[in-house]
């Protein structure tokens, strides 16, 4: 069953994902981060075989796969059909949603008019792919120790510039 099937819940759409993890048969999953219409051809006609509907996963699904990933200690395969796929994975692994370890795969539709077309010109559009590989996720800042201040100038050691009390 296809991930981005409509109407069908994705924890069922992903049960047989999560079962191939289960069984440790090659330690992949699949992620596909978005929505996307396939069928059109160059033609402007859309073939009775292609897909009544859109291609379509939330971003609820995507952080489903991205978690249950996770979870199973899984490898997400993760498709790229459109950019707006990739900026959508690109924010996700910024936020540590995103597991550490991951294959992205870039399609490119041809006759089927899709995503970016297969030119020279298509993967150049997207931006970051180099910069997912080497981008952490955010840490939480450290405090820092804020510097010993002296006696503010003008007042006699062992007071306070504040309120003029002794220490």
């Amino acid at each position: 069953m296809a991930a981005g099937a409509r109407g069908i819940a994705v924890q069922r759409r992903w049960a047989h994902v999560e079962e191939l993890a289960r069984r440790r048969t090659g330690g992949l999953s699949l992620v596909d981060p978005g929505s996307v219409n396939v069928g059109l051809t160059s033609d402007g006609a859309v073939p009775e075989s292609a897909a009544a509907e859109p291609y379509q996963n939330s971003f609820a699904d995507t952080e489903y796969m991205f978690a249950r990933s996770a979870q199973l200690g899984a490898a997400p395969s993760i498709s790229i059909f459109e950019p707006g796929f990739l900026r959508t994975t690109l924010t996700l692994h910024r936020h540590g949603r995103v597991p550490p370890v991951a294959i992205v795969e870039l399609y490119f539709g041809g006759e089927l008019k899709f995503g970016l077309p297969p030119t020279a010109a298509g993967p150049a559009a997207y931006p970051g792919i180099a910069a997912c590989a080497r981008s952490r996720p955010p840490r939480t800042p450290r405090r820092r120790p804020r510097p010993a201040r002296g006696p503010a100038p003008g007042t006699a050691p062992g007071r306070s510039h504040r309120s003029g009390r002794s220490r």
